[in-house]
């Protein structure tokens, strides 16, 4: 079994806390949208949304994040030999379907700085349109993509597009507190798949520094997410990306990926030294990574207090800046969706 995802994107944490709960062994394959691996031909002809995750099996692929979720369990349930009730009850089904049914990419983008989301926006218009024209044979599906982008900006303009996810998100967990009121878990007193749907919600909430607002503010969700947090699977699949030094790993990456894409084109601009300085797309994309793999080892020796070059020390305080891992973090949910 194959999982293409990414650690930020908040349905690929949902498929894979319902493979940790469950178990079950499987590939991953980490399909980062910052660098566009999204939006290759060979990962565009499987899923031509482009959206993660995405979930093989043999020649049997998903991209429904609920079905990807029932799929797991009942794979679990035959491995097992056991009935599977989970599966079959119509609550947890019914709360799946609620948690998703709110989308969570305006809300998301809502509460990224504008200057970052036309950044990304931007970035990604391009990476379509040099896709269509490497691979023409997917232009239409591509254009598909590039109209879809086009629309989100579109509504991210329009005050009651976002006032109306507000709502619906509110709406949501007010039922959430009041059902934790009777039930330790959402729906009932065992964990189930419901529990998954729900906890990258919240994790997504306190990313966006938005925890006292929507979760302290609700006691029985409070105790819940305390709760939850201690769970092995979350720690694996969530807690490991938002805290400590692996924290700084994948945003710093990201964050030096950002800024020397900047840097290429500023200096291609100018002509530095009348040397030409190529593009960071597919031919020389690994050469990149090399560097900044590179630099963000560089940082994380200098965070660990291994780095005993003064120079070294300086760059990375330079770059990194005081809420550089913050400000990354903003910068990857632009691409969850």
């Amino acid at each position: 079994m194959q999982l293409y995802h990414h650690p930020y994107s908040l349905d690929s944490q949902k498929v894979r806390l319902a493979l940790e709960e469950k178990g079950i062994d499987y590939t991953s394959h980490h399909v980062n949208p910052i660098t566009a691996k999204n939006m290759d031909a060979s990962f565009f002809r499987m899923n031509s949304s482009a959206k993660l995750p995405v979930f093989q099996n043999g020649s049997h692929i998903i991209f429904n994040t609920i079905e990807i979720i029932q799929y797991v369990e009942r794979i679990a349930a035959v491995s097992l030999g056991a009935d599977d009730t989970s599966f079959r009850s119509r609550e947890v089904v019914e709360w799946m379907h609620k948690i998703q049914e709110w989308n969570a990419k305006y809300f998301t983008l809502s509460h990224v700085p504008e200057k970052y989301r036309i950044s990304v926006s931007k970035f990604i218009r391009r990476v379509i349109i040099a896709r269509m024209a490497e691979s023409p044979e997917l232009a239409s599906a591509y254009h598909c993509k590039l109209k879809d982008a086009y629309e989100t900006e579109d509504k991210l303009k329009n005050p009651e597009a976002l006032k109306r996810s507000k709502e619906h998100l509110v709406r949501l967990l007010d039922e959430v507190e009041t059902k934790l009121k009777e039930t330790a878990y959402l729906a009932g007193g065992e964990f189930s798949m419901a529990d998954v749907t729900l906890i990258p919600v919240l994790a997504r909430l306190v990313l966006l520094n938005l925890e006292d607002e929507y979760i302290s503010s609700r006691p029985n969700i409070a105790e819940y997410w305390v709760l939850m947090q201690q769970r092995p699977s979350y720690k694996k699949v969530i807690g490991k990306y938002f805290s400590g030094w692996r924290k700084y790993k994948t945003l710093m990456k990201t964050w030096y990926f950002v800024r020397f894409r900047s840097l290429l084109r500023r200096l291609k601009r100018k002509n530095w030294g009348r040397i030409p300085i190529p593009e960071c797309k597919r031919g020389v994309e690994s050469n990149c990574i090399i560097v900044f793999d590179f630099v963000i080892t560089i940082y994380i020796l200098f965070r660990s207090g291994c780095a005993k070059d003064r120079t070294l020390v300086k760059v990375c305080k330079r770059g990194c800046g005081n809420d550089s891992s913050k400000e990354t973090g903003r910068i990857m949910l632009c691409f969850d969706h």
